[in-house]
């Protein structure tokens, strides 16, 4: 007998409702340290952690998943074989408890049930106050959680600006192919505290190719952060926030997987617990080399509407990179500002219809930026004066251009940045 489909009626998750009711009890009368609860699990255990991190973020210092589904929304995996494709047994059993995709049922804390089952959408919604650090591995060739849905999930996560440090590889659901089996360590989330900051880091240039979802397309083997990491002595004060980015080595069951020599990362800090700036106000910022106290790269940067900073493409090398950011009267006297260094990043990475360029560069000067393919061939191309004040950005449409990698070249004067984007329809 075919499983009735509901379609009407309020979606009720009293499995999480139960666990939120026994982990406030244990909270509340268990001996332990609150500022340190992480929570770890594999497979459905994976997703039950995802749940408990969306509904109490301040709860949790960090979690730890093994093949986690992050999106029950997803019906249209590429390898036929996946357990929650339309038409599938496991699709049969979602539209069961939940209705169908197109019924929209309400959950029971307001949001569309599926928009509730969305990782990706939890992400984007989850964006001012920030999440716990999030570490996660996941196979492309997964049938029963499925690979292609993690694409869409990966790129919410970057665009909202919640860090984490995500690893695929071409393991199936119980572990066979595992290539970062010696990286599933959930002791590294021992040092971390609610009550502590951390950099929340995106648009790595040391991030691999998850590609559009295909088992074909992409990086077998890659990491988004996974090559970055920093020292939890952190600066959180009122008038400012700094931190130590670190390069790390990776290992591999089958071998060392040594770390660029040099990499630019996003740095947003997260959990803020003394420094608070407001939206709208204007900081500075500064990355100085670990190894000789070095001035790299300094600027300014506006605090935005979320009350959220971004550092952009902050340069680590060597024994790493400190960066800093404070308010203009933190200091007595500003350091030496180094030389303006072109940086340019797409806002979300793939990027679908529109991509949308952030920018730094000489205020008031002309600039040059082009849009080319993986042949080297110019398919858009533009001219423009940068702002006098404030950041910069660029929006061009692409959604008539075929899926795939491209790159974007900004110039200016005698300068020159890249980056790469990749698009999906």
């Amino acid at each position: 007998m075919n499983p009735i489909t509901p379609m009407t009626g309020v979606v009720r998750d009293y499995t999480l409702n139960r666990i939120l009711h026994t982990f406030a009890w244990a909270r509340r009368e268990l001996p332990v340290d609150t500022t340190r609860v992480i929570a770890s699990g594999g497979s459905m255990g994976a997703i039950g952690s995802l749940r408990l991190a969306f509904a109490v973020p301040g709860w949790l210092a960090g979690i730890h998943l093994v093949v986690p589904k992050f999106d029950f929304s997803f019906a249209t995996d590429p390898n036929s074989a996946n357990a929650w494709n339309s038409g599938s047994p496991e699709r049969a059993v979602g539209d069961h408890l939940w209705g169908g995709l197109t019924t929209a049922l309400p959950s029971d804390d307001g949001l569309l049930v599926y928009d509730r089952l969305n990782d990706g959408v939890l992400a984007a919604r989850a964006e001012r106050g920030g999440l716990p650090y999030i570490i996660a591995f996941n196979g492309r060739r997964d049938v029963v959680v499925g690979w292609a849905e993690k694409i869409g999930y990966y790129a919410s996560s970057q665009t909202h600006r919640q860090g984490g440090a995500y690893f695929w590889d071409m393991r199936n659901h119980s572990g066979e192919g595992a290539g970062w089996s010696p990286m599933e360590n959930v002791r590294r989330l021992y040092r971390l505290r609610t009550n502590r900051s951390y950099p929340g880091l995106g648009n790595a240039t040391s991030d691999a190719e998850p590609g559009d979802g295909a088992i074909t397309s992409g990086d077998s083997l890659g990491s988004i952060n996974g090559f970055l990491d920093w020292d939890s002595v952190l600066v959180d004060q009122p008038d400012g926030w700094a931190c130590t980015l670190l390069r790390r080595d990776l290992t591999s069951r089958w071998g060392p997987v040594t770390a660029p020599a040099a990499i630019a990362v996003d740095v947003t800090p997260r959990r803020l617990q003394h420094f608070a700036p407001a939206p709208g106000e204007w900081l500075l910022w500064q990355v100085r080399r670990v190894s000789d106290d070095s001035l790299v790269v300094s600027g300014s940067a506006l605090v935005d509407s979320l009350g959220l900073v971004t550092i952009p493409q902050a340069p680590v090398s060597g024994t790493g990179a400190r960066v800093s950011i404070y308010r203009a009267n933190a200091l007595a006297a500003s350091p030496t500002p180094a030389p303006m260094r072109l940086q340019l990043r797409p806002l979300a990475n793939p990027t679908r219809g529109t991509l949308a360029l952030a920018m730094v560069a000489r205020p008031g000067e002309v600039f040059e930026a082009s849009l080319h393919d993986i042949t080297g061939r110019r398919i858009r191309a533009c001219e423009a004066s940068f702002p006098t004040t404030g950041p910069g950005g660029l929006q061009w449409d692409v959604s008539g251009l075929p899926d795939g990698l491209y790159f974007v070249r900004m110039r200016q004067g005698g300068q020159q940045a890249v980056t790469r984007v990749s698009l999906l329809r």
